[in-house]
């Protein structure tokens, strides 16, 4: 009998603790010094939003959007027609981070992989392409992003 691979990255508190050491460790090669963080649940506690202000020459503060995902879409195919496995946030996370000026959609998967991009890139993209979707199950309006258009860390 085959067995499962173990999950690196169990739930949405492991994934914020891999993503900030990540953070930390390259603001550090970078010589940018964090000043201060703040890391607050958002999407009903499944997400952070992680708001980092740092100085590198002058002060700056950085917002991400953290979303932990067991699974990519491995349906991508089906809906869009291309062979891929993709991110997914809701339409209306998206808009918001747009519109707030996040810095960067992250996605941590329970492989430890971690992946992001820019939220209006994000948004381009999916509008140009029509990756957006609405689920049967809920209704909601899902933005998909195959692996290949975001940039993997770590």
């Amino acid at each position: 009998m085959m067995q499962l691979a173990e999950a690196v990255v169990g739930d949405i508190h492991e994934a914020t603790g891999r993503f900030m050491r990540l953070l930390r460790r390259r603001f550090a090669e970078n010589n940018i010094v964090i000043l201060g963080e703040k890391i607050l649940p958002a999407n009903f506690g499944r997400h952070r939003l992680i708001i980092v202000t740092a100085r590198n020459g002058g002060v700056r503060t950085y917002k991400f959007y953290l979303i932990y995902q067991r699974r990519w879409f491995e349906s991508f195919q089906k809906y869009f027609g291309v062979p891929a496995e993709a991110a997914s946030v809701n339409l209306s996370i998206l808009e918001r981070a747009v519109r707030h000026g996040y810095d960067r959609i992250v996605w941590v998967s329970q492989d430890g992989s971690m992946f992001w991009i820019d939220p209006r890139e994000m948004k381009r993209i999916v509008e140009e392409r029509g990756w957006i979707r609405k689920t049967r199950k809920t209704g909601e309006e899902v933005a998909h992003i195959p692996l290949d258009y975001l940039l993997r860390l770590g």
